[in-house]
């Protein structure tokens, strides 16, 4: 019997270790650097797509040093863009703060290479992810089959506490 409870014990601190280690966040492969806009890609504003329902919308904001912000929110059907500008834009503290926004990316060509931040599957740190883009024109890019438009717009400095 006390064979069987030692060997209960072992494994229940066993679990409490293991579960209570901290995994590390995966790193960000691009690094953040000036980007040479000789495609004059528009960066005085945002990319954005309204859902056919217009009850969400997906928004990139590219800046010059590298970085870029991403965002799915929901929005007001009457006036999707409205509602992300004045919701999230005008927050610059929320998006300072959220790993989950935030990314760099690099541009070769038309195409732009982009890497982010989400949760890892188990929910305790931070898988890379990547997606990459086609600049169809100087104000629109499609990824993953979605087009984004361009919006003029005075955007939030792209100082964030996760990217270097």
């Amino acid at each position: 019997m006390d064979f069987i409870l030692n060997n209960l014990r072992i494994g229940i601190c066993l679990v409490l270790v293991i579960s209570s280690c901290k995994c590390k966040d995966e790193e960000l492969t691009i690094n953040r650097h000036l980007i040479n806009n000789v495609m004059s890609i528009r960066l005085n504003g945002y990319y954005h797509r309204i859902s056919s329902d217009s009850s969400s919308v997906g928004t990139l904001i590219f800046y010059n040093d590298g970085s870029f912000y991403h965002f799915a929110t929901q929005s007001n059907k009457s006036h999707p863009l409205l509602y992300f500008e004045n919701i999230v834009l005008n927050n610059p503290q929320d998006i300072i703060n959220n790993k989950m926004n935030c990314g760099v990316y690099e541009l070769n060509t038309w195409t732009a290479r982009m890497q982010y931040w989400a949760p890892s599957k188990t929910g305790s740190c931070w898988e890379r992810f990547e997606w990459a883009g086609n600049f169809t024109s100087d104000s629109s890019i499609e990824i993953m089959g979605k087009k984004y438009h361009f919006k003029q717009f005075v955007k939030p400095d792209s100082i964030n506490n996760f990217i270097k």
